[in-house]
């Protein structure tokens, strides 16, 4: 038989089964309702159910860590809209016999609404990070994860449902139909069955495929396009025949690692959501804004008029991104580096990787930079990345052949012209290159990760040869040896541990280090270290402001943290007794340190005429090449070279460096700030070694006990135990030891009741001159003078 009789026959039966479809459907139908309308009417309900819970969960999750009013009522109308679809499945459900699981559905749905009303509820009280949390909770999940199996329960009983109903109009037509038209019923049973099957799996493919396309271009936290989509936009950009002025913005937030580490991911989530909301406010409806990394951002911008826009753009970026992020508890400043890349109509077009490549250079040259935010790609960052490379290289082999050394430069003291102590400075020797100075590597160090390592190593270097001055010098004044530390590394209670590894192994005791962290830094992050700095401030370690001046900090700032001495920058000296404005910013220092019993240091000192002005200008400490530039250890001026050195300048005048007698002093008093500012004011004099501190009469008590000081200053009002109830207890565990009462207005009751118990005297407390007053007080001049 021909192919064309083969197709005649395939015809003729293909009408015979339709005939006989229409038989069997005519008797079906008139024999008993089928109830596969109702069931198609219920799985619709089911799929726009499912979707508006999808919409809710997505909106909830927007209001809660954007806390934007137009979510919230977004929220509202599509909760509306999810209850009255359910409203509508009940007779539905009651029809298709599935009442028992919808109504676990209805119930299950009402708790996830109650848990999403919370998340809103602390949203709206300021708790976002409570928010987010409620919202991501394992009870949400888990009561998620019970509407999916109820739904699926549905599902698998419809479809029982399906086949008992087909199997029943099968066995009613049967004795309608002949045999011939039995095989015609099968055929029509799998086609209909084939059909809903398919109708179903059109469905879900539709679903995934929308899902799919979702997930494989946008990034899930924060909606943005992805790194995959932004490529796709860049290329198609770069095949427009009408191409105008193009630009890709590169952001990289520069305190996210800080806020992540500090207050948790999920506030870091909120950190995050909120810059890509700000990205897209100042964004244009054609730009893509995207994110390609953890807490990096990119916009590309495509169809601009002029190239003289980009930097209008990028400014409107910054001011977007400086202002503050509130994450419920607090508020934080994340800021950000941004990167540029301009292409002009007639330039030729990069590829989409070598655009996102270039503006991701120019965001490292703006995050090295100290002074600018934003730079524009130059193809000469090219060859800094190169260099950048071989010297992460040369840096690896450099921690493996113990490359690094430490050089230290004198700091002298400019009331006695005694040599104080001295700045820790690490160098690179490089058998090729020779001598590397600090700016050239660290900053690769520090990219590389291993900036905690290197400090280590300063460290543990620095306290060791500071001991051995002590021990080789005992006569000599107390010496100090200050290091250098990155903001960082105060995160966290990690360099605490390697500071006091450093001071054990070494021996150094800890009043004899000094931490330098530059202005900038330490007053730009002061929530976050502060509890370390504390913390060392405890131990007995000292911290120095660096730079001091440089980044025009309130003066405020110096009362909120634990300091003790300002370094100032030697773009300040160097203007000494030529620059009236320099002369006067260094007075101003002075007279606030002296306020607050804080010492001062100069740095770059290199000529005579600046000591001469820093002497008269009351700063006590300088450091400089007119005393010694950095040396070698082996090679550092001994405490008679700075002598001889200070004496041929001939600036300070006759120096009295008999030794003076030094008093042992505790020191008592439960307001932190005015304790701290108690004990800089006597050590600044010079006659006092603080050996206890204090925060009641009870620790007063204790410490005079075991230490024996020969003086206890102690403060009037302290819980626990105030300073005239512990007065008689310190004398009678110490009988020779003098109490002197600190109070902030002394009375004539009060000095009569301090000398009946057995005070020495009652002082008032003059924070800058406390060492001053009590040395007239231990040491009062005789009757004849």
């Amino acid at each position: 038989m021909s192919s064309s009789s083969w197709f005649s026959v395939a015809i003729v039966c293909v009408c015979v089964v339709a005939v006989a479809i229409h038989l069997v459907a005519f008797f079906a139908n008139n024999s008993a309702k089928t109830p596969s309308a109702e069931r198609d009417d219920l799985a619709e309900m089911a799929s726009a159910v499912r979707f508006h819970d999808f919409e809710l969960t997505s909106v909830a999750l927007l209001a809660v860590t954007t806390g934007e009013r137009t979510y919230v009522d977004q929220y509202r109308v599509v909760s509306a809209a999810l209850d009255s679809a359910l409203l509508d499945g009940r007779t539905l459900a009651a029809a298709n016999d599935v009442v028992a699981p919808y109504e676990a559905i209805v119930r299950t749905n009402g708790a996830l609404l109650a848990v999403e009303e919370r998340s809103l509820a602390q949203s709206a009280a300021g708790d976002r990070t409570g928010a987010y949390r409620t919202l991501t909770s394992e009870r949400y999940d888990a009561l998620k994860s019970t509407y999916e199996d109820r739904w699926r329960e549905i599902v698998e009983k419809l479809d029982r449902a399906d086949a008992k109903a087909l199997t029943q109009a099968n066995r009613r037509s049967g004795v309608l139909i002949v045999t011939s038209v039995l095989a015609g019923s099968l055929v029509v049973l799998f086609l209909v069955g084939s059909g809903i099957g398919l109708r179903r799996s059109l469905r879900r493919q539709a679903s995934l495929e929308l899902e799919l396309r979702a997930a494989a271009t946008h990034e899930p936290l924060t909606g943005l396009a992805n790194r995959a989509l932004l490529s796709d936009r860049i290329s198609l950009a770069g095949r427009r025949r009408d191409r105008r002025v193009v630009a890709m913005f590169y952001f990289d937030l520069d305190g996210f690692k800080i806020i992540n580490d500090a207050y948790g991911h999920p506030c870091g989530d909120i950190v995050l959501t909120e810059v890509a909301r700000r990205l897209l406010s100042c964004a244009r409806a054609s730009d893509t804004v995207a994110r390609v990394g953890g807490d990096e951002f990119a916009v590309f911008v495509d169809g601009l008029a002029a190239e003289s826009e980009v930097s209008a753009m990028a400014r409107r970026f910054l001011v977007a991104l400086s202002a503050p992020i509130d994450i419920g508890t607090t508020t934080v400043t994340a800021g950000a580096s941004i990167g540029s890349v301009t292409v002009g109509p007639l330039a030729a077009f990069p590829t989409a990787e070598d655009l996102i490549r270039h503006s991701d250079l120019a965001m490292y040259a703006a995050k090295e930079s100290d002074s600018v935010k934003w730079v524009e790609y130059d193809p000469s960052m090219e060859e800094r990345v190169l260099r950048n490379a071989e010297l992460t290289e040369a840096i690896v082999l450099a921690f493996a052949r113990r490359e690094f050394e430490v050089w230290y430069q004198p700091i002298v003291d400019l009331r006695t012209g005694e040599l104080a102590g001295a700045e820790a400075l690490v160098r690179w020797q490089h058998p090729e290159r020779g001598l590397v100075s600090p700016d050239a590597f660290l900053s690769v160090v520090a990219e590389n990760g291993r900036m905690r390592e290197l400090t280590q190593f300063v460290l543990g270097e620095a306290c060791r040869w500071a001991y051995s001055r002590q021990l080789a010098e005992p006569a000599a004044p107390r010496f100090v040896v200050a290091v250098n530390i990155s903001p960082r590394e105060l995160i966290g209670f990690e360099v605490v541990a390697d500071i006091r590894h450093a001071l054990e192994e070494s021996g150094l005791a800890a009043t004899s280090l000094t931490l330098e962290v530059t202005e900038t830094s330490l007053f730009g992050n002061t929530a976050d270290i502060a509890p370390t700095l504390a913390k060392l401030r405890s131990i007995g370690v000292s911290i120095a402001v660096d730079d001091f001046g440089t980044g025009f900090s309130s003066f405020s700032h110096l009362r909120q943290l634990p300091v003790d001495i300002v370094k100032i920058d030697r773009s300040f000296t160097d203007g000494l007794a030529t620059e009236l404005e320099d002369s006067t910013v260094v007075a101003a220092v002075a007279r606030l340190a002296q306020t607050l019993s804080l010492a001062v240091v100069a740095e770059g000192v290199e000529e005579r005429k600046q000591l001469v002005a820093l002497s008269e200008l009351g700063c006590e400490f300088a450091q400089g090449y007119l005393f010694s530039p950095p040396r070698p250890a082996v090679d550092v001026p001994s405490t008679e070279d700075i002598r001889l050195i200070v004496d041929a300048l001939d600036v300070l005048g006759p120096v009295d460096r008999a030794p003076v007698e030094q008093y042992s002093v505790v020191v008592a008093d439960d307001v932190e700030s005015e304790r701290r500012l108690l004990i800089r004011g006597l050590e600044r004099n010079g006659r006092f070694v603080v050996t206890g501190e204090g925060e009641d009469g009870l620790d007063a008590v204790r410490l005079a006990s075991s230490l024996n000081p020969q003086v206890v200053l102690l403060d009037i009002d302290m819980p626990e135990l105030d300073g005239l109830s512990a007065l008689p207890l310190i004398l009678a565990s110490a009988p020779a030891t003098k109490v002197v009462i600190l109070s902030g207005h002394v009375t004539d009751g009060l000095v009569e009741r301090a000398h009946i118990g057995g005070a020495l005297a009652c002082m008032e407390k003059g924070f800058a001159e406390v060492g001053a007053q009590l040395l007239r007080i231990l040491e009062p001049l005789p009757a004849n003078l």
